[in-house]
């Protein structure tokens, strides 16, 4: 490692600090969940304001920004690279998920306490985002030698599917030669499980007292809440003594019931609590402690729809797939997870939305899926539909991987090693694509009582980084994009 590159970039970080946290929340002030649905083309007014505010940052530093249907931004220092292939693009997403539920602090009304900056997307993504700019400019800034060529993209559909990469592909447009994506964690990722997304339908309608059935707030987020409204009959008692992450009310002929879960990243789902799964084995009487609200429910409730709960509760149990009959793992990535993340009800037919994280080296979709099939015709369902994305892997010796290990090695006085992860990034569609950063381990711990349990991490309620640390992790992207410079590839 170059100490005087070191030195300089870390008193470069400190003269711009003010306006690089100023940056992060002006873009994280923006609600910018993509909406394919929406009427502003292709993914709805907070995704366009989002690609503009980051452009003019851009622009503020005299970069070349470039759209690419309003789906992908591409920034280059100068104008006269902007139509060459680069050697290397860092890649960053400028969409969200969305806010959900139990914020302490505003999802976008980015503050900073006790010294982290609070707000959705400064994890995730919009805070890597700003760091990746903010590095060429203190590479241009140090006058850094520049053998391979950097661009930077970002994209605006990156929570929903990726069809903004896609749309790159399908019109031939040419990526780089190297990729890093900020949307995982340092050191470097080499790897990623495949993702499945399924919809799980019951076959016969619910029972006409079945009102309404909702719950989750993202495909790719174990629900953090679930309902259901149900006619209330006269002689139902309303329960008590239920556990404090079940709610019952009444009132204007309808009894509502309503769960509430600990959300997480459908990627990382240990230690969660899936609140469909709660509604659904709750209302079933499968859990203990809700006897009470099966019994009131038991009069409105048909003996196919109560089956169906008991099913759907069964199949949503697991986070390894032993309710879908799917359990695997491998050596490369381990274990195979599933989430129960949407629910819903449409002409009174229920489904259930699963998102799977399935193990390298199985390769494809198809066999989860046979296997699917037939797990759900044992309890009179159908699957839907599914979309998958396969699962992403490049070689450990590559040697832009050997020279980031290298890089990190040096920087943290460890002896890491290259891992793969259960998300979906980037990195999965794009040629000799690997993730690097923006998250650095270990990080420094919330203070105690600033969150409740579960918040402050991506996805999750009250997202939050610690801004020292940030720093440091912004320190050690310089770095590296500096030293890769070194690489012959």
């Amino acid at each position: 490692m170059n100490q005087y590159y070191f030195n300089s970039i870390e008193k470069w970080i400190e003269q711009y600090e003010e306006r690089i946290i100023a940056s992060v929340k002006r873009l994280v002030s923006i609600n910018s969940v993509a909406e394919p649905e929406s009427d502003v083309k292709p993914y709805g007014q907070g995704c366009r304001k989002v690609q503009s505010e980051f452009c003019q940052l851009a622009k503020d530093f005299g970069y070349t920004c470039t759209s690419y249907d309003d789906r992908v931004i591409r920034v280059d220092t100068r104008q006269s690279d902007a139509n060459r292939r680069p050697d290397i693009g860092i890649w960053g997403h400028l969409d969200v998920v969305p806010a959900g539920h139990d914020w302490k602090y505003k999802p976008f009304a980015p503050v900073i306490d006790k010294g982290f900056l609070i707000g959705r997307g400064v994890r995730d993504d919009k805070g890597p985002a700003v760091a990746a700019l903010y590095a060429l400019k203190c590479l241009q800034d140090l006058r850094i030698e520049q053998k391979h060529h950097i661009s930077l993209y970002l994209g605006l559909e990156e929570e929903k599917g990726m069809s903004d990469v896609l749309w790159l592909k399908e019109h031939d447009i040419p990526f780089p030669k190297m990729n890093l994506v900020l949307d995982s964690r340092y050191p470097v990722c080499y790897g990623e499980k495949g993702i499945l997304s399924i919809v799980v339908g019951g076959r016969k309608p619910l029972c006409e007292n079945v009102l309404s059935l909702s719950g989750g707030e993202s495909e790719n987020s174990v629900a953090g809440r679930a309902r259901m409204e149900i006619r209330a009959l006269s002689h139902a008692p309303i329960p008590e003594a239920l556990p404090d992450w079940l709610a019952v009310t009444s009132g204007a002929g309808k009894i509502a019931v309503e769960t509430q879960g600990l959300s997480k990243h459908a990627a990382h789902p240990e230690n969660s609590e899936n609140a469909i799964y709660r509604l659904f084995a709750a209302a079933s009487g499968t859990l203990p402690g809700c006897e009470s609200l099966h019994r009131c429910l038991a009069d409105a409730l048909a003996p196919g729809t109560i089956k169906l709960f008991r099913d759907f509760a069964q199949l949503s149990s697991n986070i390894y797939g032993e309710g879908l009959e799917i359990a695997a793992q491998d050596e490369i990535s381990g274990k195979l997870t599933t989430v129960a993340s949407l629910l819903s009800m449409e002409d009174r037919l229920c489904s259930v939305t699963f998102n799977i994280r399935y193990p390298i080296a199985l390769g494809r979709h198809d066999p989860l899926i046979s296997a699917i099939t037939r797990t759900l015709q044992k309890h009179d369902m159908q699957l839907v539909r599914f979309s998958g994305k396969t699962p992403g892997y490049s070689p450990k010796d590559h040697p832009l991987l050997v020279n980031l290990m290298n890089t990190y090695n040096t920087f943290t006085g460890q002896s890491a090693h290259p891992f793969t992860i259960a998300g979906g990034t980037y990195a999965r569609m794009l040629p000799n694509g690997f993730g690097y950063g923006f998250r650095l381990e270990p990080e420094p711990v919330t203070p105690a009582g600033m969150f409740p349990p579960g918040h402050g991490g991506a996805h999750a309620a009250d997202e939050a980084v610690n801004v020292a640390h940030y720093k440091k992790q912004l320190a050690l992207l310089i770095l590296s994009l500096a030293e890769c410079q070194k690489t012959k590839f």
